[in-house]
């Protein structure tokens, strides 16, 4: 991949959201009560950013997760792009060019996603193009949806009784340390 070769030309982003009925809390898999029903448990949406640069292990990307619990963010468009740069705020060097690969619904191509990243361009002198590639609709970004795999199946496996239970599988599947 062209961004993994040359990091000071090109910047390659893929953001995606993992399905907020796998991630509700109190996540409790046999020490749940009969009486807590799923109406009474909390969502806590996973927004999920791979950066396709080389990590300080030598690896081929970085990730950012963004837990959400029961939407105190409200999602949106301004979610997605603060999430995307706080993303791009982390990476160095910072290329000229940055591509972001985004799901093809409402949220992502409205003028508020393309007037935020306009407002980019005009308030910093490094990045100097955007480009934003939208899936066709019933694909997916293979790349995420593989973190949102390997975080699914960590939580068959492990109760989070509180969001931070979610936080601690999220980094432990980053690091690999997680067995099943």
């Amino acid at each position: 991949m062209f961004s993994l070769d040359h990091p000071e030309s090109l910047l390659s982003l893929t953001h995606d959201g993992m399905s907020k009925h796998k991630t509700k809390l109190p996540h409790l898999l046999w020490n749940r009560a009969k009486f807590i029903g799923d109406a009474d448990l909390a969502f806590c949406n996973l927004n999920g950013v791979i950066i396709h640069r080389k990590d300080k292990d030598g690896g081929n990307f970085m990730i950012d997760g963004f837990f959400n619990l029961g939407d105190v963010f409200p999602g949106g468009a301004n979610l997605v792009v603060s999430q995307l740069i706080a993303s791009i705020a982390r990476t160095t060097p910072l290329p000229r060019i940055v591509a972001i690969q985004l799901d093809n619904c409402s949220v992502n191509k409205c003028y508020t996603m393309i007037a935020s990243l306009g407002w980019i361009l005009l308030v910093q002198n490094v990045i100097k193009e955007f480009y934003i590639c939208y899936n066709e609709v019933g694909h997916t970004h293979i790349d995420v949806d593989a973190l949102f795999g390997r975080f699914s199946q960590a939580l068959a496996t492990t109760e989070c009784p509180a969001p931070k239970g979610f936080l601690i599988v999220f980094l432990m599947i980053l690091t690999f340390t997680f067995t099943f």
